[in-house]
């Protein structure tokens, strides 16, 4: 496998392939996210949900919103950005968060972030925390280079789309993705 396609597949591929990319992607985060009733709450993070409804309205908000606000911004860049492109970004960054739902409901990993969360909220219960905190920092380890990765298809994807190399679109973009994660996650609550 060639580093290049891995990190960068909007330059190495056809629109075709990059849309059928897009919807197995898709297929994929909709698919694991159902089955163990995981919403996104952010583009870069997950939390449980109660219902596949709400699975589904989450999801579709959040995706939507994320290609709306980085169309947008594209446009911005490069009035010529194609709305597929941004798409592609979107929906293809969004692959390793399904391999983070995935990793997540391993039962060893989920009894430990459902016990964490139980001393969260009763601290006196700190009788296997030391094992439980070992469980999370390994899953931790594990899923922090999926999230980077889930960051550089999408930043990679927006500069492909917007043909942009001013270091100041750059910060832009990144400031935009850390304000739209952020407030999507307040609006969950």
């Amino acid at each position: 496998m060639k580093w290049k396609t891995f990190f960068n597949p909007f330059t190495q591929f056809s629109d075709q392939k990059l849309t059928q990319l897009s919807i197995i992607s898709l297929m994929l985060i909709y698919g694991v996210c159902s089955l163990f009733l995981v919403k996104l709450d952010g583009i870069f993070h997950i939390t449980n949900a109660d219902s596949i409804r709400e699975v589904w309205i989450f999801n579709s908000f959040i995706i939507v919103l994320a290609i709306i606000i980085l169309g947008l911004l594209g446009k911005l860049f490069k009035s010529k950005s194609r709305w597929i492109d941004i798409f592609h970004s979107v929906c293809i960054s969004l692959f390793p968060m399904s391999l983070i739902v995935i990793l997540s409901n391993i039962p060893i990993i989920k009894n430990s972030i459902e016990a964490v969360q139980k001393i969260q909220a009763n601290p006196s219960e700190v009788a296997t925390f030391n094992s439980e905190l070992i469980i999370l920092s390994i899953f931790g380890l594990i899923s922090l280079p999926l999230i980077i990765y889930s960051v550089i298809l999408m930043f990679n994807g927006f500069k492909t789309a917007t043909n942009s190399k001013k270091w100041q679109s750059f910060a832009l973009f990144f400031v935009v993705l850390f304000l739209m994660n952020m407030l999507t996650q307040i609006f969950e609550y």
